[in-house]
């Protein structure tokens, strides 16, 4: 995903879906970060905070040039709806980046434990 963070065009808008207090850091000052989630996070991480649903996100068409659901996806109870509306909001040439737990490894049965 650093990848994709660092290549966005000046004043790229990327949508962080179930952001908690933000999925990712991100060094480029001039991305404008949406930071989505049902709950208010307890503290704040940088970007802009949105309480919503992502099944019905509350964005114009096309508005979006990278949604990313970072270990999130698994936590939504309506996934095609989210899907639908990710695609929804991303520009023709957006990105939609996902990243979900592995059960078969090490690191994901200490965190289910």
């Amino acid at each position: 995903m650093r990848h994709l963070l660092e290549n966005l065009p000046p004043h790229a808008r990327v949508l962080d879906l179930g952001a908690r207090s933000g999925s990712f850091s991100v060094d480029r000052s001039d991305l404008y970060i949406v930071r989505l989630d049902l709950d208010r996070p307890h503290s704040l991480g940088s970007g802009s905070y949105v309480l919503a649903d992502a099944a019905r996100l509350p964005f114009a068409p096309r508005s979006f040039d990278l949604a990313v659901g970072n270990h999130s996806l698994e936590h939504f109870t309506e996934l095609e709806l989210t899907l639908r509306e990710a695609g929804r909001v991303l520009k023709v040439d957006g990105v939609l980046w996902v990243a979900v737990p592995d059960a078969t490894t090490l690191t994901d049965r200490i965190y289910r434990w």
